[in-house]
């Protein structure tokens, strides 16, 4: 591998996946939460090619593909709630697409939600769901709130310590 070390931690994927239950993952920035779920979603696609001569490959026998939804909130701003209701309704927008469903609802969670049991009915199978950057609004809304509460008692010392004379 041209003097590279490549550490095969599918085995590890293969074990997270199928002890069956929901997992929330957080690791820290720059930790490779990309090429994680990248390739959590390949397994569920149910990719095998993409896993030759690795330990998954030697572990899983079935390579059944689920259908998978992927959200990215880095896809677009996500800075307010209704920012984020643009990149998720244009997220369900794609899937609703893919898989023929009409779309029944605008309220986001209820969407959502329907969009999960439409796609299971349709599929046969448990729909995986994916979420990349979920943090990111959060982190967007804390900074920016944090900005706004320092610029406001900068402002305001500043009116208290440096008066205007006209």
């Amino acid at each position: 591998m041209n003097g590279n070390l490549y550490v095969d931690k599918t085995a590890y994927v293969y074990r997270l996946v199928t002890e069956g239950k929901p997992y929330f993952l957080s690791r820290p920035r720059r930790f490779g939460k990309i090429l994680f779920i990248s390739t959590l979603k390949a397994y569920f696609l149910g990719k095998k090619e993409l896993f030759e001569n690795l330990a998954i490959a030697e572990l899983e026998k079935e390579w059944i593909a689920y259908p998978v939804i992927y959200i990215d909130f880095n896809r677009g701003d996500c800075s307010d709630l209704p920012a984020l209701k643009i990149v998720l309704n244009a997220t369900f927008d794609s899937y609703e697409r893919q898989w023929g469903i009409t779309p029944k609802y605008d309220d986001v969670p209820v969407r959502f939600a329907s969009l999960i049991e439409a796609v299971s009915e349709k599929t046969g199978q448990k729909v995986v769901v994916l979420v990349d950057e979920y943090d990111k609004a959060l982190t967007l809304h804390r900074r920016r709130s944090s900005f706004g509460k320092s610029r406001s008692r900068t402002q305001h010392q500043s009116k208290r310590h440096y008066p205007m004379v006209g």
